[in-house]
Parts: structure tokens; C-alpha cells; sequence
């Protein structure tokens, strides 16, 4: 009985061990943003947010109308919403070179500029009914409940349904719808002038200053419409 017991008790230590070999949650940091930026944490209700403000494992981010916000994450990658969109860092862990980072995205537009990752580590971005699997790149995301939008403008981006066994592959230049029926679009070539579209308005100009922790405060939600890239790698959802 004795033996069992301290067999149980050195597999729970060495799961333990493993689980917290891998996984420093990592702290992802508002580096830029304008207008009005809110921040939930699990514990916490809608708060302003300030440049510089760090946003941990399980933390929603939102911007209001005419808003827009820059994150940066702990391996230099960034993710900007634009106006009217809510995330939540799901998943922010890493060991060493291995990343893995889940983002739910609620509503809204994204622009992810992925750092190359390494071996088995993962960028997600993540709606509900579609995920968009990065392999280090620029992407533009757009999730309006209806559908999801996928436009990679640099690198490549697997598109999967959250509803059905459909997937494509993105690669740069190419756009994809994925719709509540299941069903993801063959990836087509966008115009110059799509292209334009999809990449303009993302500047925010606002940058980090030291951050100091704000009282407690409140807030509440937002819309959508098509989102637009800078030149650069990319992947998106728009």
C-alpha cells in the first residue's frame, strides 16, 4: 500500500514537473492605442487602458469606435485591433524557443505580425467557426458573427473550420471567407485595390509610456467592417 501511494505521489510530482516545465505565462504589453481601450481581467470588470499596460494569460482587450490598440507579445510579435474589436488571450505560455499563443477573438479586426516560430510552437487565432493556424507571417482577421475573413499578406496560414472538417491554405496574397454553414471559400487572389483597403488604417501613433496600475473602473462592447494591412509580412482576419 505504502509502495502505491509514493508511486502515485512521484507521478503527480513528475506530471506537475512537466506541466510547469512548459509553460511561463508569458505578459503581453499595450504598446500603442488611441482613442478608448478597455481591459478585463478574469477577476475585474471593463477598464481604461493605458500605453504601456500589461495584459496577462486569460485578459480581453476591446476597443471602442474610432479606437485602436497594438499588443505587443513577449517574442516581439504584435497583434492590432481596429476599431470596434474584443480578444482574449487565451493561451500565452513559453520554454524556451517553443511559443504557444491562442487568441479568442470575439468580434472585430485583427493584424497579427508573427515572429518565425521554432519546432512545435503555435500562433492560433481563434473564432466560432474558424481558426486561423499561423507559421510566422502577416495575417489580417475579420469576424463580424457571420462570417471569418482571412487575408495573409506575407507567409502562410492554415484555415480551419471550427464546425466542419474544411480547411485551406492561405499563402500570401490570397483571401479566404470561412461561414457558419461550415463551409471555408478556395483562397483567391485580391486586387491591388482590395489590397489597399485591407492594409490601410492601421496606424496608431500613440506610443508606450511607463505605466502606472489604474483604480478600478468599468465599461462595455462594438462592431465590425473590412480591415486593412500595412506593408509588411503579414497575416489577417478581416
Amino acid at each position: 500500500m505504502r509502495f502505491k501511494i509514493s508511486l502515485f505521489l512521484i507521478c503527480l510530482l513528475a506530471l506537475s514537473f512537466a506541466v510547469e516545465a512548459f509553460g511561463e505565462e508569458g505578459v503581453v504589453k499595450i504598446t500603442e492605442l488611441s482613442g478608448k481601450v478597455l481591459v478585463k481581467t478574469p477577476s475585474t470588470g471593463w477598464a481604461e487602458a493605458e500605453a504601456g499596460q500589461p495584459v496577462k494569460q486569460k485578459d480581453s482587450v476591446k476597443t471602442e469606435a474610432e479606437s485602436l490598440a497594438m499588443l505587443q507579445l513577449p517574442d516581439n510579435s504584435t497583434v492590432t485591433l481596429k476599431p470596434n474589436s474584443e480578444i482574449t488571450i487565451e493561451e500565452l505560455l513559453s520554454d524556451g524557443p517553443v511559443r504557444k499563443t491562442m487568441i479568442n477573438m470575439a468580434i472585430g479586426q485583427i493584424r497579427a505580425i508573427v515572429t518565425k516560430l521554432e519546432g512545435p510552437s503555435e500562433f492560433k487565432i481563434k473564432t466560432p467557426i474558424a481558426i486561423s493556424v499561423v507559421r510566422g507571417t502577416i495575417e489580417y482577421f475579420g469576424y463580424n458573427t457571420i462570417d471569418a475573413t482571412l487575408f495573409t499578406d506575407d507567409g502562410i496560414v492554415d484555415f480551419i473550420s471550427t464546425i466542419s472538417p474544411e480547411n485551406r491554405t492561405v499563402v500570401k496574397g490570397m483571401l479566404s471567407i470561412a461561414r457558419k454553414d461550415g463551409t471555408i471559400s478556395l483562397p483567391r487572389a485580391v486586387t491591388k485595390e482590395e489590397r489597399d483597403k485591407i492594409i490601410s488604417g492601421w496606424d496608431i501613433g500613440l506610443t508606450a509610456e511607463p505605466y502606472a496600475e489604474p483604480p478600478d473602473r468599468g465599461g462595455t462592447a462594438a462592431d465590425i467592417e473590412a480591415p486593412e494591412v500595412r506593408e509588411e509580412s503579414a497575416a489577417s482576419t478581416i
